[in-house]
This record gives C-alpha cells, sequence and structure tokens, in this order.
C-alpha cells in the first residue's frame, strides 16, 4: 500500500469525536427539550428503538432486524448509572450509523466506533453547555455532578476535564 492510500485509510479508520459529540448535541436538543438529567427512554421512544436488560455477560450490544428495527440489548447485572451510559453508548452507534441489517460496518475499526460512541455517550449525559452553565453558576461538588446527571465519577470527570472545569469544581 503506498503511503496516499495509507493516509487515507488511516483517517477512514479514526474516531470522528467532534462529529459524535454534534450528534449528541443534536439529540439532546431536538428529543430532550434541553432537560437534564437526560430521559433516556424519550430518546428510545422517539427513535423507535426497542430495548431489553437481559443476563449479559456484557455491558450491553446493538442489534438491526431484517425489517431495520433497532433493538438494544443491556445488562442487568451492571448499576444503574452503567447501564445509563451503556444505553446511551448504543443508541450512539444507531444514530452515528455503525450498525446495519447486515452488520457489514467494516470499513470502520471496532476500537474507532467505540470511541465515538462512548463520545456520543458523555456528550448525551453531560451536555457540555448545561455542565459549563451549571458550574459557572452554582461551584457544584462531584456529588452534585452526579446527582444531576444520574452519572458516574468516571463520566464526570470525563466531562470535567473535556470541558477543563477541574479547577472550578469544589472539594
Amino acid at each position: 500500500m503506498t503511503n496516499e492510500y495509507k493516509s487515507v485509510a488511516d483517517d477512514m479508520l479514526k474516531p470522528k469525536i467532534k462529529n459524535a459529540q454534534l450528534k449528541a448535541t443534536e439529540i439532546w436538543n431536538d428529543f430532550c427539550d434541553k432537560k437534564i438529567p437526560i430521559q433516556l427512554n424519550d430518546i428510545i421512544q422517539k427513535l423507535g428503538i426497542k430495548i431489553k436488560s437481559e443476563n449479559l455477560t456484557i455491558d450491553g450490544i446493538t442489534r438491526t432486524s431484517n425489517n431495520g428495527i433497532c433493538f438494544i440489548l443491556y445488562s442487568k447485572n451492571i448499576s444503574v448509572v452503567r447501564q445509563r451510559f451503556t444505553v446511551a453508548h448504543e443508541i450512539g452507534h444507531i444514530v452515528l450509523e455503525h450498525t446495519s441489517i447486515f452488520d457489514d460496518c467494516d470499513q470502520f475499526s471496532e476500537k474507532s466506533q467505540n470511541k465515538e460512541a462512548d463520545s456520543f455517550a458523555g456528550e448525551l449525559l453531560v451536555p457540555s453547555s448545561d455542565i459549563k452553565k451549571f458550574v459557572k453558576e452554582k461551584s457544584p461538588t462531584i456529588q452534585n455532578i452526579l446527582d444531576r446527571y444520574w452519572i458516574s465519577q468516571g463520566v464526570a470527570f470525563i466531562a470535567i476535564e473535556n470541558n477543563r472545569l477541574l479547577n472550578k469544581i469544589k472539594t
């Protein structure tokens, strides 16, 4: 493979993080009326997605039926905040078109798709514009952030770091 083709192939495999975050913001604006905490069931219903909790060995998975209906299965054996992130992540795979009837999305790397879905989920659950405003107005603690967005500490710290808010959070 020549360097020119290798560069194009490498670009196709890189996660499109900004695109994933913009899509999450679009979903929040269009389907959630900018309400916090995000009500994932509202999004699921509006997108026509079917969802079910199961005894899974993984956190979650998305499948598309032959008639184009997307199904999200998530583990009932994980915490509620992990379930929320997992469902948001799987919604990300759907809206970012990582899944298809034929499961033929091999042109993109699975690692890249998961990074995009993680970025989508993080931005959906903790919209940047909202956390920036919340931190500016309330000077919250980490616990205030966890309570407001119904998220785990890991998701909170990523949102805080991504939005450069670490020095503005009360300890």
